[in-house]
């Protein structure tokens, strides 16, 4: 009996180890992304500190701009998404993918964003005004 599950067992692992690396890959893909956006607008948040800026502002700020992306990009996906399967005429599966639910994909998607997000935003509320400023 045990025998017999060996290949499925082997093929449920190896899938979940490449569903990991595949989310690893993505948060790696956003950390990057948004640590390149925040050093663009570095001169913006210099300027915004100088003027009285928190930190925590600047910083809920760098994730709210990140959380906005991502909640828009999801909202666009689901757009085309359902615009596909109704051109395909594929039956619409309302449990979720592969019975996972649609609002844990959600939920989860928007917490790799926020913890992507916090090292560059963690960065940008540190920063110097008047040293970057005197840069530009």
């Amino acid at each position: 009996m045990m025998a017999s599950l060996a290949p499925r067992r082997f093929l449920t692992t190896l899938i979940n180890l490449f569903s990991v690396f595949c989310v690893l890959l993505a948060a790696f893909g956003l950390y990057s992304v948004m640590s390149y956006i925040t050093a663009q607008r570095f001169h913006e948040i210099a300027v915004r500190m100088a003027m009285g800026a928190t930190s925590s502002r600047i910083a809920r700020s760098v994730i709210g701009h990140a959380v906005a992306l991502a909640v828009l990009g999801m909202a666009v996906g689901v757009v085309v998404a359902t615009v596909a399967r109704r051109l395909a005429a594929t039956r619409v599966e309302t449990a979720g993918l592969y019975g996972v639910p649609f609002a844990f994909a959600a939920a989860l998607l928007l917490t790799i964003v926020a913890v992507a997000a916090w090292l560059p935003a963690l960065r940008a509320a540190r920063i110097n005004p008047a040293v970057s400023l005197r840069q530009e």
